[in-house]
C-alpha cells in the first residue's frame, strides 16, 4: 500500500467518525431540534380563571435539552399567557398562544367561554303592595360565572311558585351587563308570595323574590259565625258570635273596629267593643237573657249593621239524687215486712 493510498484511508475515517459521532443519542447534540406544549388547547370557564402550561424544546433525537422559551397571545384582550406560560382568561373569544425558542415554536389555542353558575338579586325583591296590583319595582337579576363576572347571553326563566298572580315576561335573555328582568303583578290573595328566577337548564343558578300583598279595601262587612244558636237563659251561647270584615277578594281585613250591642231579650255580649284579628273577624261571647227570642248587632263604619239571632230556653238546675246514707227501720226486717 502506497502512502497516497493510506492517506485517503484515513481522510475517509476520520470523517465517519465525525459523521457518527453522537448516533447513539449520548453525543454532545445539544441543539433544539422542535418546540411542543403540554397541551395543544385549553378552555377556560370564568373570567379570571388560570390554567399553566409548558413548553419543551427538544433536540433531532426527541430528548429534551434546555432552552429560553417565550410566550405570547395574537389576542391579549381574549386571554394572556406570561413569560413562564401561565394562561388568563380576559374575555369571551379564542386566542393564539404561542411558544418561541429561537427559531422554533409551537402554538395553543385557548377559548375562553364564561358558564354562567350562579344568579344574583339585582332589584326588586322584599316589596309589598295591595292585592292585584303591579309592584313598583321590576324583578332583576344578573347571572354571574364562577368568578362573580357578569354572563351576557343567558336565558333566564321566571316562575310564580306562590300566591298566583302573573308576570311580564318569563323567559329572558340576559344583556350586556349581565341582567335579566321582569314585571310582577301580584296575586289575589293576601300574604306571602314567591317568584323564582332559573338558569335555563341548571338546577343550582337560582333567585328568589319575596312579596307581600295586603288586603284591599273594605267591600263587604258579614256574618262569620254563631247565629240562630240556642241556648239557655242566663248562659252563655255554645259558641261565639262572630263578624267579618273582607275585601272584594275575600281576604279578611285587620284592625277594623267593630261594636256588639244587644237589642232584645237582655243578656250581655262580652266584649261589647272589638277589633279585627288578621283573619279579618271580631267575636264576642253572648250571654242569652230572657226565655225565648234573643236579638243583638254587629256594627263598623260604612256598613249596615248585622243582626244575630238566637232562642233562650228555660235552663233547669239538676236536683243532686245521690244517696249518701240509708236507714232501715225495723233493723231485723225481713223480706215479708214493710220497711219504712
Amino acid at each position: 500500500m502506497n502512502l497516497q493510498t493510506t492517506k485517503s484511508l484515513l481522510l475517509i475515517a476520520l470523517v465517519m467518525g465525525l459523521t457518527n459521532c453522537g448516533s447513539d443519542g449520548t453525543g454532545p447534540d445539544t441543539g433544539g431540534n422542535s418546540v411542543s406544549i403540554s397541551r395543544t388547547s385549553v378552555t377556560l370557564n370564568f373570567l379570571g380563571e388560570t390554567t399553566q402550561l409548558t413548553a419543551t424544546v427538544r433536540n433531532s433525537k426527541n430528548v429534551p435539552v434546555s432552552g429560553q422559551v417565550t410566550w405570547s397571545s395574537d389576542a391579549p384582550t381574549v386571554a394572556t399567557v406570561s413569560s413562564n406560560g401561565l394562561v388568563t382568561a380576559i374575555s369571551n373569544g379564542q386566542a393564539t398562544l404561542t411558544a418561541t425558542s429561537g427559531s422554533l415554536s409551537a402554538t395553543a389555542s385557548a377559548t375562553v367561554q364564561q358558564v354562567p353558575t350562579s344568579l344574583s338579586i339585582v332589584s326588586g325583591n322584599a316589596q309589598s303592595d295591595t292585592v292585584g296590583q303591579l309592584l313598583v319595582e321590576s324583578l332583576v337579576v344578573r347571572a354571574e360565572d364562577q368568578g362573580g363576572t357578569a354572563v351576557s347571553g343567558v336565558s333566564i326563566n321566571f316562575s310564580i311558585n306562590q300566591g298566583g298572580g302573573s308576570l311580564s315576561e318569563t323567559s329572558v335573555t340576559t344583556d350586556s351587563d349581565g341582567e335579566a328582568s321582569t314585571t310582577w303583578t301580584l296575586g289575589t290573595t293576601s300574604g306571602a308570595q314567591n317568584v323564582t328566577a332559573l338558569i335555563q337548564g341548571s338546577e343550582g343558578g337560582k333567585a328568589d323574590f319575596s312579596a307581600t300583598a295586603t288586603p284591599g279595601p273594605a267591600t263587604a262587612f258579614s256574618k262569620e259565625w254563631g247565629d240562630q244558636q240556642i241556648g239557655k237563659n242566663n248562659r252563655p251561647l255554645p259558641e261565639p258570635i262572630k263578624a267579618a270584615v273582607k275585601d272584594e277578594f275575600g281576604n279578611g281585613i285587620s284592625g277594623v273596629p267593630v261594636t256588639f250591642a244587644v237589642t232584645d231579650g237582655g243578656g250581655s255580649i262580652s266584649p261589647a267593643d272589638s277589633v279585627t284579628s288578621e283573619t279579618g273577624t271580631a267575636e264576642g261571647t253572648w250571654t242569652m237573657g230572657v226565655v225565648g227570642a234573643n236579638t243583638l248587632t254587629a256594627s263598623t263604619a260604612g256598613f249596615p249593621d248585622l243582626e244575630f239571632t238566637a232562642t233562650a230556653e228555660l235552663y233547669v238546675a239538676k236536683a243532686d239524687l245521690t244517696v249518701s246514707s240509708m236507714i232501715v227501720s225495723p233493723a231485723n226486717a225481713t223480706a215479708f215486712q214493710d220497711l219504712t
